[in-house]
This record gives structure tokens, sequence and C-alpha cells, in this order.
């Protein structure tokens, strides 16, 4: 062929959706040397390796290197079908790792949880019966059998971390009342969280209603309180003298300081992120201590 002739590439061009300023050329760009680099690597000896022979061996899975180069530099049209099916198995390997490292995250984080202590809370009958008298509702079997298997990771020195997961309307909110009862009897305090304001609002006048009779009154807490309403009200629950406070993502924000946090309710806990969540636990007193975690959400 003439020497002005364009030849062909040796593999496919990858297109990569545009981040930010960042066109799909650059990005393509930056992703090549970042492959050279590990190439080098991978050439001067270094282990890039991270999954066991006999794991690659029984899923006939590519190396490392080799899944980068299946996924990124193609070069064979005959496997445009896999990869368009996520059926490759360098797209098969690459998301066993990523499965893998996430599996081993969440255990090295519940071994965590678990040598961590939480406050012991008993049964509370001298507050659950008045409150369950005063209803204008009974519970169901369901919500009974919902609250005994809570009262029991609530009677546990370890932390607790329970979904409670619902229709909307199915009385999740009542059975998480029965819970911080238990908590406020031992003189402990309860966070709640919604994700907005409406719903932290609504929680707050359900919760106002039924434990006005035993004489317990939520805090709001709220990005759009007044300054000096909310600094009157962060006080109280730095103090102590606030034992539920409901609130939006105010609650997690840096001023919050709880005196003795022993339970956190999140409502829609799908709507925060982890490190969202995990800034409200870190909240207890004692960083060897953790607060018992009630999340709830009508979506399976």
């Amino acid at each position: 062929p003439d020497a002005q002739t364009p030849q062909p590439a040796k593999t496919l061009t990858p297109v990569y959706l545009q981040k930010d300023n960042l066109s799909t050329g650059k990005l393509r760009n930056l992703i090549e040397q970042v492959f050279k680099k590990i190439q080098t690597l991978a050439d001067t000896g270094v282990e890039t390796e991270v999954l066991p022979q006999p794991i690659l061996d029984k899923y006939a899975f590519p190396s490392w290197i080799q899944s980068l180069i299946s996924v990124h530099f193609p070069t064979d049209q005959s496997s445009l079908p896999s990869l368009q099916e996520q059926t490759h198995p360098g797209q098969l390997r690459l998301a066993f790792e990523e499965l893998l490292v996430q599996q081993i995250r969440l255990l090295r984080h519940r071994k965590r949880i678990r040598q961590c202590r939480a406050p012991v809370i008993p049964a509370a009958p001298h507050l659950h019966k008045p409150f369950l008298q005063a209803l204008p509702f009974s519970l169901t079997r369901a919500q009974q059998q919902t609250y005994a298997e809570i009262a029991a990771d609530l009677a546990k020195a370890q932390p607790m971390l329970r979904l409670l997961q619902g229709d909307v309307g199915s009385g999740k909110t009542v059975v998480a009342a029965m819970a911080l009862l238990a908590v406020i009897a031992q003189d402990q305090q309860c966070a709640f969280m919604a994700p907005t304001e409406v719903l932290a609002e609504q929680h707050f006048s359900n919760l106002s209603a039924w434990l006005a009779p035993l004489h317990i009154v939520p805090l709001f807490l709220s990005a759009s309180l007044p300054p000096k309403t909310k600094q009157q009200r962060l006080q109280a629950i730095a103090d102590g003298e606030a034992k539920l406070v409901i609130g939006t993502h105010a609650l997690f924000q840096q001023k919050v300081r709880f005196k003795q946090l022993g339970l956190l309710i999140i409502d829609e806990q799908q709507r925060f992120g982890v490190k969202q969540r995990q800034a409200l636990a870190a909240k207890a007193t004692h960083a060897d201590h953790m607060p018992h975690q009630l999340t709830m959400t009508a979506t399976p």
C-alpha cells in the first residue's frame, strides 16, 4: 500500500462517555498511559494479579492484564457480541473481582462492628404498656413479632444493625417507636433521621402525638431553623436533655453532639449515602462504642 494510505488500527477504538471537561479522546489517552505503566510493572516482575490461581482456573478467568486489554483494547471482532452482552470472560473476571472486594470490605466492617460495644437495652414494660394502651389501634401480629426480634438485638452488648422493610403505611414507625422507648428508658438518646424535611415533620407530628401521654417531647432539628433556635436545640442534644431528636441531614452535621446516643433510626435509608449514615453513627460517646442502628425502607 501507498505510504500515505492510513493503516488500520491494531485495536478497536474505545469510546468513553464524556465526564465534565474530559473528552473521550483525552480519557482514552490517559487510560493508555496508565495501562503502559501497569504493563511495565508486570514486565519487571511486579505482581499484578490479585486472584489466586485456583479461582482463575475454576472459572476460566483471564489474567487481570488480559482482562483490561479485552475491555479497553479489544482486537478480535468476534468478541464484540460478548462484550456488548457483558459476557466476555474479561468482563466477568473484572466484575467478579469487584464483587469479591466489596464482600471483603463488608466482612471487615462487620468484624470491626462486632468488636465494638453497644448499650444493653432491656425491655421497658413500664413505658410500652401505657404507650400501647394510648394508641388508637392495636399492633398486628407481624408488628409484635418484628419488635420482639428488635428487642432481642437491643438486649445484646453488640451493636444492632437491622433493616425494617415494609410497604408504605404498614406500620414501621410504630415498631421503631417501641424500640426508641426502650432506649429512652435507659436514659439513652435516640436520633431519628429522614431524608426530607416534609417526612421528618411527619414523623415528628406522629411521634409527638403518640408519646404525649408518656410526657416525652421529641426535639426537631433541620437546616431551616433560625440560628438562635438551632443553637438552643444543639445545646439540649449535647446536654442529653433531648432524648429523642428527629430531623433531616442536619443530624449528622459536625456541630451536632450527642451526650449518650443509644439508637439511630434512619427512614428511607437508601436515600442516604453510606458515609452519611456512618457519620451519624460515629456520634456515639466513645470511639469503641457504637449505637444500635435500625434502618427502615419501603423499597425491597
